[in-house]
């Protein structure tokens, strides 16, 4: 299912039931999930927000997504002003978030989630000599300013947003079609690929319909007004 503000979509000729297998490592329980198309990722965050509205843990004015890209980005890098304190979200409590004290992000253009420099110990790529998925929290020291983890390297990620010119500008009505069918955006780089592709920055794109061995995703939670 792919959410739209028409409702709900389903390509059922993308579908199954399972991600595709690749064998150990890669269906280890604790390893990022990879092995969706794009498509049976996008019914991951669909089936969530019901759930959690359903549940009473959800308010109405929020829903489960995967990210766009400059929602990606902002998570890697950091907006302009950061929280001072970071602290993890109880879903069954979002009604009570409230905005803390902020201060500013001194490196918001950033080129690693961690600084400029590039580190090995930081991010599972190629010059970590790895070669395959590792569990979330396997690299502590390559934590966002926001807090989110595995944001270089590792597996790439299926964002929501079509692959095309970057950044988008709002007056573009297509930069984020939800029914689009063609190529879609994914970013963080990937344990076979070197640091050149895990930046904040680096962007490249999977055939909507195609699962992959080094491609994930990850969820964010949305705030929105109108009707969905």
């Amino acid at each position: 299912m792919l959410w739209s503000t028409n409702g709900w979509h389903w390509k059922e000729e993308s579908a199954s039931a399972l991600p595709l297998d690749f064998g150990v490592p890669f269906t280890l329980q604790n390893n990022p999930v990879v092995g969706v198309s794009w498509y049976e990722a996008a019914c991951v965050p669909s089936w969530l927000t019901r759930k959690y509205r359903l549940a009473g843990w959800l308010p109405e004015r929020w829903r489960v997504a995967l990210p766009s890209e400059p929602e990606w980005e902002m998570a890697a890098r950091g907006a302009a002003s950061l929280p001072r304190k970071v602290e993890p979200v109880c879903i069954q409590k979002m009604s009570m978030v409230k905005q803390g004290r902020s201060k500013n992000n001194s490196m918001a253009a950033r080129t690693f989630p961690w600084g400029d420099d590039f580190e090995v110990d930081r991010a599972n790529v190629h010059e970590t000599r790895i070669e395959s998925p590792q569990t979330l929290g396997c690299f502590p020291g390559g934590i966002s300013p926001i807090g989110a983890e595995e944001m270089a390297g590792n597996v790439w990620e299926w964002t929501r947003s079509p692959y095309k010119t970057y950044p988008y500008t709002w007056a573009d009505e297509e930069w984020e079609d939800p029914i689009r069918t063609d190529r879609r955006s994914v970013r963080g780089g990937s344990f076979i690929l070197g640091l050149r592709r895990a930046h904040c920055a680096a962007r490249a794109w999977g055939e909507s319909d195609s699962p992959y061995y080094s491609v994930g995703f990850r969820l964010v939670l949305l705030s929105f007004s109108g009707e969905e």
